[in-house]
């Protein structure tokens, strides 16, 4: 009582979350929580589009709602290097971040590849002097089918955020997590592996359509994933004008005013 809570969320949501997701697992905890949130809470979101999804998935009224980016972001685009102390074999590779969504009625399937061959991708990886890094959910259930390499590496005991190796990442690899809106902002190569996309939308839901709002390759088969981290890392353009316009879409507040969030933040607190 007498506290001010600022909810600074964990991102802009593509699949569905709080009472609009598909899933009723949980449904009256979740329904109590917030309508606390909604006596308590000040959200601070990342623009005005994701507001109205917040307004329907946990009964946050607009006017509690504050477009002011992520404070988070600040880490992106100013990384700390300290990571290399946890993880020193990558401070002079490229690095591939693999951060894919949790499915809570299964589990993932990391290399989703029919001709997956795990001496073929490791030898292509040591070629371009890349690094899998792969950070999962914490209740993921799919660790032990990770493939065994000495360039794929789980990193979840190493790294606690995950947004302490995203602004170091030189690809990102996703498929249905928040995680790439955020990475828009600095404007480098994205891989979408959503090999279970009409199962996912059954059972989650997606607030946006899948295929207009993901700017990157979305490779079926080894052969294809391979030729899409080569063009990742010569510098292919074919994807680049569509993250910039969705990061003007979904990232109101860009990187030059992140600067101002924390006061922001600040002002919120003392009004």
């Amino acid at each position: 009582r007498g506290r001010k809570l600022v909810n600074l969320w964990h991102g802009t949501p593509l699949k569905k979350v709080g009472l609009d997701a598909h899933t009723s697992r949980g449904l009256l905890i979740r329904l109590k929580t917030y309508l606390f949130s909604l006596k308590h809470h000040t959200f601070a979101i990342s623009s005005s589009i994701i507001s109205d999804l917040i307004k329907s998935a946990y009964l946050i009224p607009k006017h509690k709602m504050k477009v002011l980016g992520q404070a988070r972001s600040i880490q992106l685009v100013n990384p700390s290097k300290e990571i290399f102390v946890k993880l020193p074999h990558i401070k002079k590779s490229k690095v591939a971040l693999y951060a894919p969504s949790y499915r809570d009625w299964g589990k993932t399937i990391f290399f989703p590849f029919k001709d997956m061959d795990v001496e073929k991708l490791d030898l292509h990886l040591e070629q371009m002097n890349l690094y899998i890094l792969i950070k999962t959910h914490q209740f993921e259930k799919g660790l032990e089918d990770i493939p065994s390499s000495k360039r794929i590496i789980l990193i979840n005991d190493s790294v606690d955020d995950v947004n302490e190796i995203l602004g170091l990442s030189d690809i990102l690899l996703t498929d249905y997590s928040s995680i790439y809106f955020d990475y828009l902002l600095v404007n480098r190569p994205i891989i979408f592996i959503p090999y279970d996309i009409a199962e996912y939308e059954a059972r989650r839901g997606l607030y946006f359509d899948y295929q207009t709002n993901t700017p990157g390759p979305k490779p079926r088969t080894l052969t294809e994933f391979i030729e899409c981290l080569h063009k990742a890392l010569t510098g292919d353009q074919e994807y680049e004008s569509p993250r910039i316009s969705l990061n003007e879409k979904f990232n109101e507040v860009g990187v030059n005013a992140l600067d101002k969030t924390y006061h922001h933040l600040l002002h919120v607190l003392k009004n």
